[in-house]
């Protein structure tokens, strides 16, 4: 209750292979396998990327893109965890 908005973000990645009803979508359309989340610990807000793959790579852009989208409205994280 005493963090400030967007003061810490939380950051996932989940395999998608798990949902019943996206598999087989998945597999015939090549759609995401992975979705990375991120989302703000005090508001609750979801920030949302898909990737056919998953590593630092991916990740780190996906952080960036997040950084660089709070950055355009003067928001600046104090903390980020994984």
């Amino acid at each position: 209750m005493q963090y400030k908005t967007f003061e810490r973000i939380g950051v996932d990645v989940k395999h998608l292979n798990d949902i019943p009803n996206y598999w087989p979508q998945m597999k015939r359309y090549n759609l995401p396998k992975y979705q990375y989340t991120a989302r703000d610990i005090k508001t609750g807000a979801l920030f949302l990327g898909f990737s056919n793959d998953y590593g630092v790579t991916y990740s780190s852009i996906f952080i960036k893109k997040l950084l660089q989208h709070l950055k355009n409205y003067g928001i600046s994280p104090k903390e980020i965890s994984i």
